[in-house]
């Protein structure tokens, strides 16, 4: 609601206790309330919080069975006249507004406007209209000291010693990232760690360098890959699913080093940037994110993705896989295998795709867009086998640990392949099997395909 309204937006909570509320809640409603609805009533109550000693703009009065509707107001009133009394102090505010980019995370924009910004994909550049995929808070530090000192890595780059930064990220779960990062003087460059767990250098673009963003650019119909196109060796398709952490770009990608696969990033098609990662990389999952952003998109592309994003973030904040997110998540499942089918019509080859597909009923979708060649291998695992391979991949610091915990709400949406499944396999994975055991795995049912 802040965000929204901005700092004129002051918070009064009204906090009391369980017997106090209901006394006033017999008083409004009478002894003969239905008892259900009192009960309810009280549930209720268990759910808010009071204002936080560190939380602006926010206020508790404590009311007690004693106080008169006047007292109350008049509590009120001393915030009020508290308030119109202090001095306003304006935000410090020293950076450049605009378009904001950095090369550790290619497909995005951070549009700053005051003191937030919008990241929306570069698509944004071609479609104004794009949607946010959150939104942020900047905060100049109060004192040189205030967030701490900067890491070594970060204070190399920058030669401050201190954060100077404060920036909350909304990405539309329950928790912000919060992440601290070093200004220059200029109030056009930014160094603070990235989503990868590594120093990111965010630069604000002026014309010339959001034109020069705009040129630098692959085509979304001919992305650049490592492979030399067979068109005329079609070969079969294997689509690797399940939780996040199960493995599935490891083993795509080991697939396409080691055995002549192509190998199909396909959460970078969410991103709107190449899909066809190197196979030699360290770590596929991570590197999606330095991957060159594609252009000539159709909008129809774009808002098929924007529509299941929206959904992931609907799932994020505990909604679960309603049919409302079901029917939201369809639109780009299909665009995403007709760019699946495009890519492998041009490239031929036997392929290895990698992305999480939740059940049965859209895995038979993409069945029905790709046909007969495509195969679902699901990599099953254990809540706890997850988490470990989460926190190894995002570190276990305070920001892995945010990650990890997102990662894991989704664990309980994915469905194995049913016995009846056709084209569909499981793989179950367990804490002491090595990326090689699970490839072993993987090559035997390829092998009887």
């Amino acid at each position: 609601m802040r965000k929204i309204l901005g700092p004129e937006c002051t918070f009064i909570v009204l906090n009391m206790s369980r017997e106090c509320q209901k006394k006033r809640v017999t008083e409004r409603h009478g002894e003969d309330a239905n008892e259900d609805f009192m009960n309810m009533l009280i549930k209720f109550a268990e759910m808010y919080e009071p204002a936080g000693e560190d939380e602006e703009n926010a206020y508790n009065v404590e009311i007690t069975e004693d106080m008169s509707r006047e007292d109350v107001i008049q509590k009120i009133l001393d915030i009020v006249d508290k308030l119109e009394k202090e001095p306003k102090v304006e935000k410090h505010m020293p950076w450049k507004e605009g378009y904001w980019y950095t090369k550790g995370s290619t497909a995005w924009v951070m549009i700053v406007k005051g003191d937030t910004s919008e990241t929306k994909n570069i698509v944004a550049l071609d479609y104004p209209d794009a949607k946010s995929m959150g939104s942020s808070t900047w905060t100049y530090a109060m004192t040189t000291e205030e967030y701490g000192l900067a890491e070594e890595e970060i204070f190399n780059a920058s030669g401050v010693e201190f954060y100077n930064l404060r920036i909350e990220y909304d990405m539309g779960g329950t928790t912000p990232f919060v992440m601290n990062g070093v200004l220059n003087d200029d109030g056009n460059k930014l160094y603070m760690k990235g989503f990868t767990g590594k120093m990111d250098v965010h630069d604000w673009l002026d014309d010339d360098g959001l034109e020069k963003l705009k040129a630098d650019r692959q085509p979304f119909e001919a992305p650049s890959s490592h492979y030399t196109p067979k068109p005329n060796e079609s070969g079969k398709m294997f689509w690797f699913s399940g939780p996040p952490g199960a493995g599935k770009s490891t083993t795509a990608q080991l697939l396409a080093k080691d055995h002549d696969f192509i190998y199909y990033e396909a959460d970078a098609f969410f991103m709107f940037c190449n899909p066809f990662i190197d196979p030699k990389t360290d770590n596929p999952s991570m590197a999606t994110l330095n991957q060159k952003p594609l252009k000539g998109l159709s909008v129809e592309t774009i808002k098929a993705v924007e529509s299941g994003l929206e959904a992931y973030q609907m799932i994020q904040k505990g909604n679960g896989l309603s049919e409302e997110i079901k029917e939201m998540i369809l639109p780009m499942l299909h665009e995403m295998a007709l760019d699946i089918g495009k890519q492998h019509k041009r490239l031929g080859g036997k392929w290895a795709i990698a992305q999480a597909v939740f059940n049965r009923s859209q895995r038979d979708q993409i069945k029905k867009d790709l046909g007969p060649d495509l195969n679902f291998v699901v990599l099953n695992l254990t809540r706890e086998c997850q988490l470990k391979r989460v926190l190894n991949r995002h570190g276990d610091d305070e920001q892995g640990k945010q990650f990890a915990e997102m990662m894991v709400k989704f664990f309980d949406l994915y469905e194995p392949a049913g016995a009846d499944e056709k084209n569909a396999y499981n793989i179950d994975i367990t804490e002491d099997m090595s990326v090689e055991d699970v490839l072993k795995e993987v090559l035997k049912i390829v092998e009887k395909v």
